[in-house]
């Protein structure tokens, strides 16, 4: 038998018998289009997780100070102050496989310019800060040691911060606003970081040495 002949019996074949021939190509379809369904929303999970981790910073480990407990009211981890700059000092000469160490302290304080303002996460810490964190400048650049050495009254801006003092198509590097109303000079704006698995925005953030 041909393959000719072999082609035209199973079209015959087909044609005779139309409801199990629809039948196992509808099968044949669900059952493709779900492997390919499952590959795909395990791809996008993988993917996202990886820029989660990547939005973190990579090999990231965060040391916090201790708790309190006063009159059987327990405070969480940091409220304590137990870190002092000697243990930074240690942990960024003594520990050999420790790359970059940074100090942070956090605040919530409103931003204000001229005519706008925004309460958000400001951020004391140092240039290291931005290198564990994968996190570089889009316009500016980073303040620099010697101007946290000095005590400089300079700022980086998170991308939502800008949006909302100023707009998305204004560059605000030079300008000045006032945090706690003390003034202080932008000199960088962050490249946009998005949003943490458990929806965090991590633009909306003021940095200050």
């Amino acid at each position: 038998m041909t393959s000719l002949e072999t082609l035209r019996v199973a079209v015959y074949a087909l044609l005779r018998n139309k409801l199990r021939s629809f039948l196992t190509t509808l099968g044949v379809i669900i059952g493709v289009s779900a492997v390919i369904s499952m590959v795909a929303i395990g791809e996008g999970a993988k993917a996202q997780v990886e820029q989660s981790f990547a939005s973190m910073g990579a090999n990231l480990l965060i040391v916090q100070s201790g708790t309190t407990s006063t009159g059987g009211a327990r405070g969480g981890f940091g409220s304590l102050p137990t870190l002092t700059w000697e243990d930074l000092k240690a942990m960024q000469t003594e520990i050999p496989s420790v790359r970059y160490a940074a100090p942070v302290l956090r605040a919530t304080a409103q931003v204000l310019t001229e005519d706008q303002n925004w309460t958000t996460n400001v951020t004391g810490t140092t240039p290291e800060y931005f290198e564990i964190r994968n996190w570089p400048v889009a316009r500016g650049a980073l303040f620099s040691q010697s101007e946290i050495d000095g005590g400089a009254k300079v700022t980086l801006l998170g991308q939502t911060v800008v949006d909302k003092l100023y707009g998305s198509y204004v560059d605000p590097v030079g300008q000045m606003v006032r945090i706690m109303n003390v003034p202080f000079q932008i000199v960088g704006v962050l490249a946009k970081k998005g949003q943490s698995s458990m929806g965090q925005d991590y633009d909306d953030a003021v940095f200050v040495p």
